[in-house]
């Protein structure tokens, strides 16, 4: 908030002194127990309320942030980072994966299989555009997030299959690496992530996720192949008549362990490993496939997801703790950034009266017109009078004390009520008993 700035540098006179008078009421005490907490605590709701308001107009004020080194540059981030923009381009990716999805049905690419390719080529011209403009606009910090990282890669991907495809088109169109790169248009649809802030935090979380639950992972697999071992060596020797006996090698019977550790189909797989005949044979399969889903499913699936859950709340709050700093730093930086513009805006107006016999009051009513009009105090009563900034807090404390003294009749009233209601209860109780 600065003297005389406009509505478009977002500020206005009077944070200094707003400030002030949030610390001088932060400072107010009153003698009684109760009256010792309550000032303090609207006081700090005052503060408070105005860092939050002030944090929320400056979230995107990225002049803060980046240093522009000429008009190209600023328009070139301008015209990258720009909502409009972003908003066209998370269109384009959300068409582009219909389009991919349409070229599935191979009744639609025999028909309109050149406009496909059309579209395909619109679709990575606009993200090539992009990732130019995001270049000249922050040619660092552009690989230094990994989301854009991730963004590059896909576009790196698309332009190799382009180029595949045009060298190898006809007969080759359908050798399996090209078919792979084809495949890989589908990872277009992460591009999403890039656009939606919530998403971005998510998959961050996920990631920090995965490399904590590594070492579980782990003793997962371990267990996977300590049982795919056992079930070799005791249900290998079974003759199903058919090929529904998958444990007669180890790759099958790792494959079934894990399904019995996510317990599916387990039952379907061990009917046939039964022998009705032999009682040995007709519950040994039935043990080991509880003990297995007992172990795999019950405890370590579950403690899994546990670990899961618990990592991804803490780098969620994580993540949140870190958007909460740099929105910090923002706003030391602006608020910094506006002192300076107050003490050069008004060295800039006094420097005009200089020669003449004008007062600071005079000054304050020749920028009346340039305030903005949603102060707490009229903007034709500004003055810079010590005195009446006195006066100010000391209305301040008088109307807070006031507010305070309301609340505490209100108070007393609610108990008086209280006290009646309970006594006419009582009375309509005893009336009541008296007339049995």
């Amino acid at each position: 908030m600065s003297w005389g700035s406009t509505a478009s540098s977002g500020g206005s006179f009077g944070f200094a002194e707003f400030s002030h008078a949030g610390s001088a009421l932060k400072g107010f005490r009153s003698t009684s127990g109760r009256a010792s907490m309550l000032p303090s605590e609207l006081a700090n709701d005052f503060t408070e309320s105005m860092v939050q308001h002030l944090m929320e107009t400056l979230e995107d004020d990225e002049e803060v942030t980046y240093k522009f080194h000429g008009p190209m540059h600023r328009a070139l981030h301008l015209a990258a980072y720009c909502r409009p923009f972003q908003l066209f381009v998370l269109a384009t990716v959300l068409l582009n994966i219909i389009t991919i999805s349409l070229e599935t049905s191979a009744w639609l690419t025999k028909k309109y299989g050149p406009w496909f390719d059309l579209l395909d080529a619109v679709y990575l011209s606009i993200y090539t555009v992009e990732f130019l403009l995001k270049i000249g606009a922050t040619p660092i910090a552009y690989w230094k997030n990994g989301f854009n990282l991730f963004d590059f890669f896909i576009l790196l991907m698309s332009y190799v299959q382009f180029a595949i495809e045009e060298l190898y088109a006809g007969p080759l169109s359908n050798v399996t690496y090209i078919r792979l790169f084809r495949a890989a248009r589908a990872f277009r649809a992460l591009r999403t992530v890039s656009f939606i802030p919530s998403l971005q935090t998510l998959v961050k979380a996920v990631l920090h996720t995965l490399f904590a639950v590594l070492n579980l992972a782990f003793l997962i697999l371990l267990i996977d192949y300590v049982f795919a071992i056992a079930g070799y060596y005791i249900f290998e020797s079974i003759d199903t008549g058919d090929e529904t006996n998958h444990f007669t090698s180890l790759a099958s019977a790792f494959v079934v362990i894990f399904c019995f550790i996510t317990a599916e189909s387990w039952h379907i797989i061990i009917e046939p490993l039964e022998d009705i005949n032999s009682v040995p044979k007709l519950w040994l399969p039935r043990l080991f496939a509880v003990l297995i889903v007992f172990v795999g499913h019950f405890i370590l699936s579950n403690l899994f997801i546990g670990v899961v859950l618990q990592n991804l709340d803490e780098a969620t709050l994580e993540a949140k703790a870190k958007d909460y700093l740099k929105k910090q730093a923002r706003f030391g930086k602006k608020k910094d950034r506006l002192k300076h513009q107050q003490r050069r805006q008004l060295k800039e107006l006094m420097s005009v009266a200089q020669g003449a016999q004008v007062t600071v009051d005079d000054v304050i009513k020749k920028v009346v017109g340039h305030l903005r009009h949603e102060e707490i105090v009229p903007i034709a009563e500004l003055s810079c009078d010590i005195e009446w900034f006195a006066a100010f807090l000391k209305s301040l404390e008088v109307e807070e004390l006031a507010m305070y003294q309301i609340q505490q009749l209100q108070f007393e009233l609610s108990e008086v009520l209280c006290e009646m209601g309970e006594q006419r209860l009582q009375q309509s109780i005893t009336h009541y008993h008296q007339g049995f």
